[in-house]
C-alpha cells in the first residue's frame, strides 16, 4: 500500500514537473515574439555596427585604411544587349572607352596630412583593362606581326580573376537551336549595384583630394 502511494506521488510530481516546463517555452516563447514590437532596437545599434565594421576593415588592411570604398549601394537591373556603342574598332567607341572614367581615372587618396595613400577602385581598373585590351586587339588586327603587350597580358589575368572573384551566379538560358551550347545572355540582371552612385561618390572624393581635404 505504501509503495502505491509512493508511486502515485511520484506520478504527481512528474506531472507538476511536466506542466511547468510547457508553462517556462510558451512564457519564453512569447517573450521572442513581442519584445521586438514593444521594445524597438534603438537606431544607433546598427550605426554602431556598421561602425565597428568600417574599423575592423581597416585594421584588416594593415595601416588604417579600409579594404574597400565605405559606400551602399541599392540593387539595380541590367539588361544585358548587344549594343552600338563601345564598339571594338569604331572611333565613336574608342571616345567612349576613354570617357568611361571618372575624373581622376578612379584614383582617390585617403588619410590625413600626416598618413596619406593613394588608391584605385577596382571596377575602373577593370574597365580600363578591357580597353587595354581592346588597343592590343586592334593593333594585331593591323599587323600580325605585332606581339601582344605585357599590359594585355596582365589585364586579361585581372579581368579573369576579377571575374571569378565575383562568381556572378545569374542563370542564363542555352539556345538548344544552335546545338546546344549557345547562351543568351540578353536578359535583365536584378543583382547589380548602382554605379551611378560608385561614380558619385569617386567624382566627389577626387575634388576634394585636389582641396586637399582630409578623408577616409
Amino acid at each position: 500500500m505504501k509503495e502505491q502511494v509512493a508511486s502515485e506521488g511520484d506520478k504527481q510530481s512528474s506531472s507538476v514537473g511536466l506542466r511547468l516546463a510547457i508553462a517556462g517555452l510558451i512564457f519564453i516563447t512569447t517573450l521572442n515574439v513581442f519584445l521586438p514590437i514593444y521594445i524597438p532596437v534603438p537606431t544607433s545599434i546598427p550605426l554602431a555596427l556598421n561602425a565597428l565594421k568600417r574599423e575592423q576593415s581597416r585594421a584588416a588592411s594593415g595601416e588604417g585604411f579600409p579594404r574597400e570604398l565605405d559606400l551602399t549601394l541599392k540593387q539595380v537591373a541590367l539588361t544585358v544587349e548587344d549594343s552600338v556603342n563601345f564598339q571594338l574598332d569604331s572611333v565613336e567607341g574608342a571616345a567612349q572607352w576613354g570617357a568611361i572614367q571618372p575624373s581622376g581615372g578612379g584614383y582617390i587618396t585617403l588619410g590625413t596630412d600626416t598618413k596619406r595613400r593613394r588608391f584605385r577602385l577596382s571596377m575602373f581598373h577593370a574597365l580600363e583593362c578591357m580597353d587595354i585590351i581592346r588597343q592590343d586587339v586592334l593593333r594585331r588586327k593591323a599587323d600580325r606581326e605585332t606581339p601582344t603587350t605585357p599590359e594585355a597580358h596582365s589585364c586579361l589575368d585581372y579581368v579573369r580573376q576579377t571575374i571569378q572573384c565575383r562568381s556572378d551566379m545569374q542563370l542564363e538560358q542555352v539556345r538548344s537551336e544552335y546545338g546546344g551550347k549557345s547562351v543568351q545572355p540578353f536578359i535583365a540582371h536584378n543583382n547589380c549595384r548602382d554605379w551611378s552612385k560608385v561614380y558619385a561618390e569617386v567624382e566627389r572624393l577626387h575634388a576634394q583630394s585636389e582641396l586637399g581635404v582630409d578623408q577616409y
